[in-house]
């Protein structure tokens, strides 16, 4: 598709987003889930790292999870604004 105008650059990234954005977020959906599963086995099995310190392994698996979380939230704020943008007309507002 090509996209030509003033917002050409914009228009097609807004394109992108609005095709790509369900798959991203199922992507995201789907690390979350098996991002969460590894979290509660590492906890519940007590899972420590191997260095000298024997960090608990969900500490950073729990930022970890919480960073896909922010990902998948993210994503879909930003379909949902592109969706919104392309069904009232376009680029043409935005500055």
């Amino acid at each position: 598709m090509i996209v030509r105008g003033r917002h050409a650059k914009f228009r097609q990234g807004l394109i992108a987003m609005a095709m790509l954005g369900p798959s991203l977020i199922l992507f995201g959906v789907f690390l979350v889930w098996r991002g969460s599963d590894v979290l509660l086995q590492s906890y519940k099995l007590k899972s420590v790292a191997p260095t000298p310190l024997l960090t608990p392994m969900a500490i950073p698996q729990a930022i970890w999870v919480a960073a896909l979380v922010l990902f998948v939230v993210a994503t879909m704020l930003v379909f949902i604004n592109s969706v919104r943008i392309a069904l009232r007309g376009g680029a043409d507002e935005v500055r």
